[in-house]
């Protein structure tokens, strides 16, 4: 009986064993994501919960993914470590300033071209966020 236990466990864990190999890395490796670009505002400092109640208002963008992703923690990282999975949207931003673009295509399907980190402050919306190199409608 605890063979067949053991079994079940084991094989109830391979997916998701074998899901992390398939899994996107942090920076410094450059990645493709492709999905809806949307734009939000989302309270801000200082608390980032309220804007009615004084946080400054912050327009934030998002990819929604086709797909749901997984990223896989980095050890030899101090800030990505952690193995996400799941993730159906990615904040995203500009690695040069440049919103231009990205107000152009909000609510276009869109493939962009960054590196992606883990979630370290308040601004950040998402567990995991790219910072773009490259975005541009896709079919463009």
């Amino acid at each position: 009986m605890l063979q067949a236990v053991t079994l079940i466990l084991v094989t109830a864990l391979m997916p998701a064993n074998r899901g992390a190999d398939s899994c996107l890395s942090y920076e410094p490796s450059s990645v493709r994501l492709i999905g809806e670009l949307v734009r939000q505002v989302r309270p801000g400092p200082p608390n980032y919960e309220s804007i009615q109640q004084g946080d400054a208002p912050e327009a934030t963008f998002f990819v929604v993914l086709k797909r749901p992703i997984c990223v896989s923690g980095d050890s030899a990282s101090e800030l990505n470590t952690e193995t996400e999975f799941g993730l159906d949207t990615v904040q995203v931003g500009p690695s040069d300033s440049n919103w231009v673009p990205f107000r152009r295509l909000v609510g276009k399907q869109v493939e962009v071209r960054g590196t992606l980190s883990h979630a370290i402050s308040g601004h950040h919306r998402t567990r995991v966020v790219m910072e773009v190199q490259a975005i541009k409608g896709v079919g463009e």
